[in-house]
């Protein structure tokens, strides 16, 4: 009897477990008819960054990667296949929107907490090419954004961010803060050597938008939107739309000091002006010519005197020298001056320029005729009233 109910336990046990295992199937196969969550509809976060797009560009259109849509079997190899039948029909691909492309992107990030403006030349790039990208972030109070990773050269901060291109050069960053905004001015210099028609710029930074409980921000991590570069290859730009946008398509223009072109002319001139005056010099000093002024021959014989005497010392011979290139040049205005006498000489009519002809006479007519030396003090009067006398010309 006992084992009797033992027996009717376990059957009845056995039912109800694969009564169980039945409702559960059938609900597993209803929640995977409705997509995998029963009935409900399934919902996806809001996007952290936004695209501000130009009219007529939808966000999908900048975020598709512009492939053309699968082909079907009909369509491989060019040739014609036979048609699928009803049973084998490929599902009906939808048209993928083109790919734009943005000389300049701005993008709102933390709702509206950052933005993003990011600018660049977008096309006419080689493989290898060093590509100038300017990122200025525009940080409301409450959020900040950190780009120590960036001033170290680091965009992809997760093994698992793929990035094809890699920094070039150190980052500039400028930072200025007003009326509660901060803007950081990024210029960074990025390559990469991937051989595709279009090119896809992102990185990764740190952000926050609250703070922990000691009162530090509260750090996680963000990456930019997708800014589209072209790459000069053959072919592979099919399907890509590029509307006529705003933004920086200019070529990088180096940066100069103001004061070069100034510091240019003035060493230009400096450089210039000494082979005019050699020249100048070598002209009216020593080549030889056919014509020249009274004033400039006395001041040549006169100038080749005194050098010799200032070289070797003064002697009877220099002073000789000194009186003869006087009495020649002050003949046209004394007649007779060549052949006069120290008496004849002080009898010259009593005015500024004669009076400086007897001064000079009378200490040549000490040396030459009394045979004494001069003073220290009268050879430099002597040669002050020589200069006086006999002027230098300006071509000298």
């Amino acid at each position: 009897m006992n084992r009797t109910r033992r027996i009717s336990f376990a059957a009845s046990l056995t039912a109800v477990a694969f009564l169980a295992m039945s409702v559960t199937t059938a609900v597993k196969g209803q929640a995977w008819e409705d997509g995998g969550h029963g009935n409900v509809e399934p919902t996806q976060p809001p996007p952290f960054c936004v695209v501000e797009m130009p009219k007529g560009v939808t966000q999908a259109a900048a975020s598709n990667p512009g492939k053309a849509p699968p082909r079907t079997p009909a369509q491989i190899n060019g040739q014609a296949q036979a048609e699928p039948s009803q049973e084998e029909a490929v599902p009906e691909v939808p048209p993928v929107p083109p790919l734009v492309v943005l000389p300049e992107m701005k993008v709102d990030c933390a709702g509206g907490k950052i933005k993003l403006i990011i600018s660049a030349r977008v096309y006419g790039w080689q493989v290898g090419d060093v590509i100038p990208l300017n990122i200025k972030f525009i940080v409301q109070d409450g959020a900040t954004v950190n780009l120590d990773p960036l001033r170290q050269g680091k965009i992809a901060l997760e093994d698992t961010f793929k990035q094809s291109f890699e920094v070039a050069g150190k980052p500039v960053v400028v930072t200025t803060r007003k009326n509660g905004v901060t803007t950081h001015d990024v210029t960074i210099e990025v390559r990469q050597f991937t051989i595709k028609p279009h090119l896809r710029f992102t990185m990764q930074l740190p952000y926050s938008v609250d703070n922990n409980p000691d009162g530090t921000p509260r750090n996680q991590l963000f990456a930019t939107p997708e800014f589209v570069l072209l790459n000069n290859i053959d072919g592979g730009y099919e399907n890509m739309k590029r509307p006529m946008t705003m933004g920086n398509t200019e070529m990088v223009k180096p940066r100069s000091a103001w004061l070069v072109p100034p510091l240019a002319i003035v060493v230009f001139l400096l450089f210039a002006s000494w082979p005019a005056m050699a020249c100048l010099r070598y002209v009216n000093r020593v080549r030889a010519r056919k014509t020249v002024s009274r004033e400039a021959a006395a001041w040549l014989a006169m100038h080749a005197a005194v050098k010799s005497g200032q070289e070797i010392g003064f002697g009877k011979t220099h002073y000789k020298r000194i009186g003869n290139v006087v009495r020649t040049f002050m003949a046209p205005v004394y007649p007779g001056l060549e052949g006069m006498t120290l008496a004849e000489i002080e009898a010259l009519p009593d005015e500024p320029q004669a009076n400086v002809v007897k001064s000079v006479f009378r200490k040549l007519d000490r040396v030459l005729i009394e045979d004494r030396a001069l003073a220290a003090a009268e050879q430099a009067q002597l040669l002050k009233e020589v200069d006086e006398l006999i002027k230098r010309p300006y071509s000298m």
